[in-house]
């Protein structure tokens, strides 16, 4: 989908930045999808109905330069999911609203490497899954589920620079 991002970055002091973002997604173009098979003329043997919503994230943070080797970073996020309905949810994905809380931090090996190192956990709402199955529907059976999920996010990174472009901003 497209996204449109608006972010803001204002430096409070010389060591320490406020962060903020708000995130637009269009996933309402995520509709009905058919699923066609080449060798029979194309012909669609079946649909994948998402029908999203768009997709809303807002997202406050901060940066403090501890020293001149150390930054620490922090933030809090939330998601407003595309998945607005319990019979829009799939059980491969069930998605839903949800909150991230974010640590990290950047120590510089020399002036031009860096190392750094992040976590992440997202609290997911509980939701619930309704579908009814195309191969079952004339049967009336619908799947019907609690879901209950977490994610956690770990990251390292090393970054080299090169080259002697211009300093980064502050």
């Amino acid at each position: 989908p497209e996204l449109v991002t608006l972010s803001i970055r204002h430096a409070v002091t010389p060591q320490l930045r406020l962060l903020g973002t708000v995130e637009w997604a269009n996933w309402r173009r995520f509709d009905i999808h058919p699923v066609k098979l080449t060798n029979l003329g194309g012909a669609t043997i079946a649909n994948f109905d998402f029908q999203y919503s768009d997709g809303w994230f807002f997202s406050a943070g901060a940066e403090y330069d501890y020293s001149d080797v150390l930054t620490f970073r922090g933030g809090v996020a939330y998601e407003i999911s595309p998945v607005d309905d319990p019979t829009k949810r799939l059980p491969q994905v069930p998605d839903a609203d949800r909150v991230w809380l974010s640590a990290g931090l950047t120590y510089k090996l020399s002036p031009t490497t860096n190392i750094n190192l992040g976590y992440t956990h997202l609290f997911v709402d509980d939701s619930v899954l309704r579908r009814e199955p195309a191969a079952v529907a004339a049967a009336g059976t619908m799947l019907v589920a609690d879901v209950e999920s977490s994610v956690d996010i770990i990251s390292i990174g090393y970054t080299m620079k090169f080259g002697g472009g211009p300093a980064p901003l502050k």
